[in-house]
């Protein structure tokens, strides 16, 4: 383990050691999402093994892949362990198109570098769809902490913008927060929170959007292949996870932050049909807190470790 990882886990909350009921210090009134609210039916009250389940009764997913990993120093090594899922859906339809669309573009750039023109070709933003869900319980003590989706729609498939935000309304209630009104074809995003105000709490919102995006250091590269050995773990995964633990929790409380929703639409050029959505439900408070206590536990068992290497070293004679 690096010098750096050390620093990190030894700078670690040690004040929360367990992830008991979450109650937070500010006073709050109810939000328009929490544990119970969903993603394609995925909810973050589900276990692991009712989220396996219901990719394959529910959503019809032929095969979902486990993320697996642990971190370890040169003394102490936790154990491996599963801490989340992918699951992807491709439609024959979507994957007939998708392939039609390599197939030209692989015929059109070898015809243009028969001409001598070597300049790259792309086939056209949204000839092919997919829907591909990540869903991240670690450690697993916390249960799901994070559902991430990310659809992409065919040509014939896209719904209008108008439709998408109508729909996103009557299912979440009105957004918390949403980004000022954009030129045509901007994204356009739309934050709903458990604790309602929130996004009007300064250094707070900052805060919890921050740990958001540290805790999403572990995440974002969940499918990335090159993080894996052969064995198909991802520790490295697992330490950028860990690495999330140095917060500077004197100010705000993680227990503060609670559950967010956060909705990205990717429209077409002329802004009128929704080309991309990018869905993340997170319960900031409980999975940033279950890394804490992770990583304090980490260190506890690793210094241990090394004090147990180190009295066996000393007892080591040199030859004179």
């Amino acid at each position: 383990m690096s010098t750096r990882m050390c620093m990190i886990l030894g700078a670690v909350f040690l004040g929360v050691t367990t992830i008991e009921a979450l109650a937070p210090r500010a006073a709050f009134a109810e939000g328009k999402v929490g544990s119970d609210s969903d993603i394609l039916g995925l909810r973050l009250s589900m276990s692991p093994d009712e989220i396996r389940q219901y990719f394959t009764d529910k959503l019809g997913v032929a095969k979902v892949f486990e993320m697996k990993g642990g971190i370890a120093t040169d003394t102490y090594k936790a154990p491996v362990e599963t801490f989340a899922l992918i699951a992807q859906t491709v439609s024959s339809e979507a994957h007939d198109a998708n392939q039609k669309a390599a197939d030209a573009v692989n015929a059109s750039s070898a015809a243009h570098k028969e001409m001598g023109d070597n300049s790259p070709i792309v086939s056209k933003i949204g000839d092919f769809g997919f829907n591909k869900i990540k869903v991240a319980f670690f450690p697993k003590e916390a249960g799901v902490t994070a559902i991430l989706r990310q659809q992409v729609y065919t040509e014939k498939e896209r719904p209008t913008m108008q439709t998408t935000i109508a729909s996103l309304k009557e299912k979440y209630g009105m957004p918390e927060t949403s980004t000022p009104k954009q030129l045509p074809g901007f994204p356009v995003q739309f934050i709903w929170t458990s604790h309602a105000g929130l996004s009007k709490k300064g250094h707070l919102w900052d805060f919890c959007l921050n740990t958001t995006n540290a805790y999403f250091g572990g995440i974002d590269t969940m499918d990335n292949y090159a993080n894996f050995d052969d064995r198909g773990n991802a520790s490295g995964i697992v330490q950028n996870f860990v690495n999330t633990a140095d917060h500077d929790t004197k100010l705000f409380h993680l227990t503060e932050c609670g559950v967010v929703l956060i909705i990205t639409l990717r429209p077409n050029n002329a802004g009128e049909y929704l080309v991309q959505l990018d869905e993340t439900l997170i319960d900031i408070s409980k999975g940033q807190m279950a890394i804490n206590a992770y990583a304090a536990d980490f260190w506890a068992n690793a210094k241990k470790a090394k004090n147990g290497q180190m009295s066996k070293d000393v007892q080591r004679k040199p030859n004179l």
